[in-house]
């Protein structure tokens, strides 16, 4: 999780108070650097999310010391979806 939410919040509290011309502008340029613009599109998920049994045999495949690579293709998914769920990221999908 980011923390640019509470900088945010600890910058607007900062331009509140009286401060110096030169340190309320280096604070403006900081707290404008902190916001995203949106994304003109967002690309559609191509992979499925893990299934309950993909990812119990995805962490029993890593207790076996086997490589991300070789536990993505032995599961029949991304290495990024792999990753996230042997590295406790994500949680397990219920039945």
């Amino acid at each position: 999780m980011s923390d640019i939410p509470k900088a945010k919040g600890i910058i607007d509290l900062l331009l509140k108070g009286r401060l110096a011309y030169s340190v309320r502008r280096s604070l403006r340029r900081a707290r404008n650097l902190m916001d995203r613009e949106k994304p003109d599109f967002v690309v559609r998920r191509d992979v499925p999310k893990l299934t309950r049994k993909q990812a119990l045999m995805a962490r029993r495949l890593r207790r076996m010391h086997y490589g991300m690579n070789t536990i993505s293709r032995r599961v029949g998914s991304q290495i990024g979806r792999v990753s996230e769920i042997v590295n406790g990221k994500k949680r397990i999908p219920r039945k």
